[in-house]
């Protein structure tokens, strides 16, 4: 460790009382608000686990001051759709349905679609929770344009078999 010269006690001391506005500061300072997608493939008004989490999530992260909006697999057919579960703008994309149904045109749409939203919103951080089919989704957004994203992994489906899809997943992702 390197000490001050006898002669610099004085100046050590002013250096401390400006740390200690420092941290008076930090501690009254806000947080910069940031834009934060989550993506994933089950939303309220579904009930479980995942659906949970993600709700929970939001709220507490608008509560701290921060934009957020959902984007998750809608069921059933249809064009993609948005709606409002409090307070939070959640964008339904029927992925699942269209490459059940092997229909090329609808999931061209709703990539676009998807394309659009996540465009219009610009997220700073998107925050995953997939282990579904918008995953190949993810996987062309993040191809057309790089955003900083944190996987959250809630079960072992991503990895039982060593599937490309869930390998380039997890090279796609900046945290997990």
């Amino acid at each position: 460790t390197c000490r001050p010269a006898l002669g610099k006690r004085r100046d050590v001391g002013r250096r401390k009382g400006r740390l200690d506005d420092n941290r008076d500061r930090a501690k009254t300072a806000r947080p910069i608000p940031m834009r934060i997608l989550i993506w994933t493939h089950a939303f309220p008004p579904s009930i479980g686990g995942i659906e949970t989490f993600c709700d929970r999530l939001a709220v507490g992260l608008i509560r701290r001051g921060h934009r957020v909006e959902i984007l998750t697999n809608g069921a059933g057919g249809g064009p993609p759709k948005t709606t409002l579960h409090r307070g939070v703008s959640v964008h339904n994309f029927p992925f699942r349905h269209a490459m059940e149904t092997n229909n090329l045109a609808a999931m061209r749409i709703q990539h676009e679609a998807c394309s659009e939203t996540i465009d219009r919103f610009d997220p700073d951080i998107i925050q995953m929770n997939l282990v579904s089919v918008g995953l190949f989704n993810f996987l062309l957004q993040q191809k057309r344009k790089r955003r900083p994203t944190l996987l959250t992994i809630h079960e072992h489906i991503l990895f039982s078999d060593n599937s490309s899809v869930a390998a380039a997943a997890l090279a796609a992702v900046d945290g997990i």
